[in-house]
């Protein structure tokens, strides 16, 4: 064999190295870039289920508690644990009705929302939520913190009234704070 055969092969097997560790590398960039995107993918289209309480005024302040998917896509409802026996802080404890006593199993779509008027008076000061539910065999868990006193200090104080139409105005502006 020639000096100039040896050289070729030598040449041949580098370049030939380097086009194969090319491909490698694009192989795997591309398999990174598609699983970030299918999880960009995932991520944009799962539910979000958060649970968050406020005060309604519709003449006389009433606390509030929302659980409300903000995801683009329907979840189910596996497990609702919330930190206190919610039978407690039940409008109507003579029925004996839970606020989300049956929430489990309830499939939530995307934008809707149950709201369950509660007779909180702020004991304790804070109630914990721990939510688990699922999307096309995905599991999610979410943790919520409901502050009691966060919305005393409400600016938008409303006279109370037995007067239909300022409760009708009453309702209106509320309608209007909570969708702005």
């Amino acid at each position: 064999m020639t000096c100039y055969e040896i050289l070729q092969i030598i040449v041949d097997i580098f370049f030939g190295a380097t086009s194969l560790f090319v491909a490698i590398v694009s192989i795997i960039i591309a398999i990174k870039a598609l699983k970030q995107s299918n999880q960009m993918l995932e991520e944009e289209a799962r539910p979000y289920i958060v649970v968050y309480g406020f005060v309604a005024n519709f003449g006389a302040p009433r606390y509030t508690i929302a659980i409300k998917n903000f995801g683009k896509s329907a979840a189910i409802i596996e497990e609702f644990t919330p930190s206190i026996d919610l039978k407690q802080i039940a409008v109507d404890k003579e029925e004996k009705r839970t606020p989300f006593g049956n929430i489990v199993g309830t499939l939530m779509a995307p934008n809707f929302s149950i709201v369950r008027d509660v007779d909180w008076k702020g004991n304790p000061n804070i109630i914990n939520f721990n939510v688990k539910y699922s999307f096309c065999g995905k599991k999610y868990e979410e943790n919520f913190s409901i502050k009691y006193d966060i919305e005393l200090n409400d600016p938008h104080g409303k006279d109370k009234s037995l007067d239909p139409m300022k409760n009708i105005s009453y309702t209106l502006q509320e309608h209007v704070k909570r969708n702005i």
